[in-house]
């Protein structure tokens, strides 16, 4: 019996060798992706290439890996959320079109076992090769994938990545499962249904499973919909994502009962146009055929917009509260090694009435290993002057001086004391006698007198608060004699959109993650319309024989996949709008904003994923009808 079973998988795979080859491309493809991104992120929680250091620079160590390893993480998160649509899909194709072949087996006498054998034998004999060789390639992908971290900011110039052995077979084991999975959910097409159901030209579900299937995405939903509006100290991004990744979870449980419903809703209009008449019954006829398109479409939006919005949420987050309170009229920025020169230029400008400057620097404190705290350092006049309109709440910031500081709004009490260690890795001992409120715009954690630390931390930008009766007078001619000097000066709106422009040049590392999974789900959505496509070709020949045009049923075929788009984008519109909901409660409950509406970016990405289906089925169904 076993040699017959070889004997029987060997005469499929010939026979369906382009499909074979779609499969082992998918496979090798995910594979590769999975192993890489799995590499990078266990480097990252290894810390290679981290160098030893002073307390400050193993802090600064730390954020940097941490932050990879979130960063790769969720890569690598979605990267196996694709893997898995995506061998589930192509294994979907090879068992539908082999479908009559099997069913003639099932009739004569093979069980559900055989079946699924041979399954196995034919489907995972290459899909496992061409997992392998994904793994092999993935082993050289992570390192241009770790350069272009790198790059991007989102990890640190000194990280490298090394081939842990573990990594690498973890992701192999983990795609042959995912493989697996596959082979055996495809199965079911042929094995949960009688030998002559088989053999009908589509399978629908039994009666039941669309609605089990909604009750089961209830519970991905509610969780999302939890993790959205309920109280958390969990992290905004990591919120959202957790978010977006359980509504995609929940709309894939969900697809094939939801998406035909949709299906009928936006085509029962048009049933005096027979084009649309015989896609949307295609479409609501194979909803598994329907799922598969929608379903990327669906995971690009949710995966896109949330993210800018939340982006820009944090922006102008930052803007209405921090930036919109400086009082002053000009605020300066840049190297704190020349605030000698602003300082004199200061003094000796004499349509300036008042101004506070500030040079900050990085220190570590003993009773937290994980932070690098920001000292603001200032001279007596500039704290008289207050032109950045700090207010004292507790003590006098007249006590400043030799190892006496001033918390910034940060829980401490007046008396305590804190350990401070500066480049040189020595403790210094300081005792706060002041607690003042935050300052607009730099928000440090501590306020001390130049020179009264004795210890010198890391460089950090200088800021200073500037008053003047001719404010765009005195920017411009500061700018223009220091073209040479680091130091900028910005009106109040100037300094504004400086940081507008600064917070989305910070966003390489969001944006490349982003990038990947829209590029993942365009790939995906590429084979779905593909093999949607492929798997009409039967009905396509019958409708050629009573006397379609094959322009007519071209049409048909890109209409099926456009409406199937437009099905998926009206749920996206649905969830994005519960997620941007849920970013209000997520962000500050004094803002006197909206988060931002992605309609952009939400347009363009539906104009592209209408124009990539309808040109890819358009194209296979021509190809097939020759």
């Amino acid at each position: 019996m076993s040699s017959q079973l070889s004997v029987v998988s060997q005469q499929f795979r010939k026979r369906h060798a382009s499909s074979y080859r779609t499969l082992c491309i998918s496979t090798f493809a995910t594979s590769a992706l999975v192993t890489a991104c799995a590499l990078v992120w266990k480097s990252a929680q290894l810390q290679d290439g981290a160098t030893a250091g002073n307390t400050i620079q193993r802090i600064e160590t730390n954020a940097y890996y941490s932050g990879s390893q979130t960063l790769t993480g969720i890569m690598l998160l979605f990267s196996l959320l694709t893997a898995l649509l995506l061998i589930v899909s192509a294994t979907g194709f090879v068992v539908e079109e082999q479908r009559k072949k099997y069913a003639l087996l099932y009739l004569n006498g093979a069980t559900a076992t055989q079946i699924r054998i041979i399954l196995l034998r034919s489907l995972g004999a290459y899909g496992s090769a061409s997992s392998v060789i994904g793994c092999l390639a993935g082993c050289a992908l992570c390192f241009p994938l770790a350069t272009l971290l790198v790059s991007a900011g989102g990890a640190a110039p000194s990280f490298t990545v090394i081939v842990h052995p573990s990594a690498a077979i973890g992701s192999l084991a983990i795609m042959i499962c995912t493989l697996t999975i596959g082979i055996l959910y495809a199965s079911k097409r042929i094995t949960n249904v009688s030998p002559l159901e088989t053999i009908r030209e589509v399978v629908t579900e039994k009666t039941g499973t669309h609605t089990r299937r909604m009750v089961v995405a209830t519970i991905p939903a509610i969780g999302g919909m939890a993790i959205g509006f309920a109280p958390t100290q969990i992290q905004p991004e990591a919120r959202v994502f957790c978010e977006i990744l359980l509504f995609i979870i929940a709309s894939a449980i969900a697809a094939p009962g939801i998406f035909p419903t949709i299906v009928r809703g936006i085509t029962a209009a048009f049933t005096s146009s027979a084009p649309v008449v015989v896609a949307s019954r295609r479409s609501v006829r194979n909803a598994s055929r329907t799922a598969s398109i929608a379903l990327p479409v669906t995971i690009l939006m949710l995966v896109v917009c949330p993210f800018l919005t939340l982006m820009d949420t944090a922006t102008a987050e930052s803007v209405s509260t921090q930036m919109s309170a400086i009082p002053s009229s000009i605020v300066a920025r840049g190297d704190s090694a020349y605030e000698p020169a602003l300082s004199t230029y200061l003094q000796h400008e004499s349509t300036i009435s008042s101004s506070t400057v500030f040079t900050t620097q990085g220190f570590a404190i003993d009773d937290d290993d994980t932070t690098l705290y920001s000292i603001a350092f200032t001279d007596r006049r500039s704290l008289t002057a207050n032109a950045c309109g700090m207010t004292t709440l507790e003590g006098d910031l007249a006590d400043l001086g030799e190892n006496k500081v001033a918390a910034v709004g940060n829980g401490k009490h007046l008396g305590d004391t804190i350990t401070i260690r500066g480049i040189d890795n020595t403790a210094h001992t300081a005792t706060i006698v002041a607690i003042v409120d935050d300052i607009p715009g730099l928000s440090p954690s501590y306020l001390a007198l130049k020179g009264s630390l004795h210890s010198q931390g890391k460089a950090q930008p200088l800021m200073a608060y500037i008053n003047a009766t001719h404010s765009r007078d005195v920017v411009d001619t500061w700018n223009a004699t220091h073209a040479d000097n680091t130091i900028q000066l910005y009106t109040k709106q100037g300094f504004i959109d400086y940081f507008i422009e600064y917070r989305n040049n910070g966003r390489s590392g969001t944006l490349l993650l982003i990038g990947g999974a829209a590029l993942l789900a365009v790939l995906f959505l590429v084979q779905a319309a593909d093999t949607a496509a492929r798997e009409h070709l039967e009905q396509d020949r019958m409708l050629k024989t009573i006397c379609a045009t094959p322009q007519g049923i071209v049409g048909i075929s890109a209409l099926e996949g456009v409406i199937d788009v437009i099905a998926a984008a009206i749920l996206s519109t649905v969830v994005y709008a519960v997620i941007w909901c849920s970013l209000i409660v997520i962000s500050s409950s004094d803002m006197s904003f909206r988060p931002p509406i992605s309609a952009k970016a939400f347009i363009v990405l539906t104009l592209v994923c209408l124009l990539t289906t309808g040109i890819v089925c358009g194209a296979r169904t021509r190809k097939e009808l020759g």
